[in-house]
């Protein structure tokens, strides 16, 4: 089933909740609370593990850019990201 725009608004602001505090565990209650909406509604695409990638320029850190962490080992990620 296709997203509303206001299931897209919730989930990315979900999202920026996660990325912000940090949020690893897959128990929280937000997290359950959005992919149990999704799978309700047949709207789940599913979630992965972030860290946070640091951009430069030269010896400049200029930015902070979310990257997929390759591991869903506890320490390997810093927060989740619900698709």
């Amino acid at each position: 089933m296709k997203r509303t725009k206001q299931t897209e608004t919730m989930v990315r602001e979900a999202n920026e909740y996660l990325r912000r505090n940090k949020i690893a565990d897959e128990h929280n209650v937000l997290f359950t609370f959005i992919c149990d909406f999704l799978l309700r509604h047949k709207m789940y695409y599913g979630f992965n593990y972030y860290k946070d990638g640091y951009v430069y320029s030269g010896d400049i850190c200029i930015g902070i850019r979310p990257q997929l962490a390759g591991s869903g080992e506890p320490g390997e990620y810093d927060y989740l990201q619900i698709y």
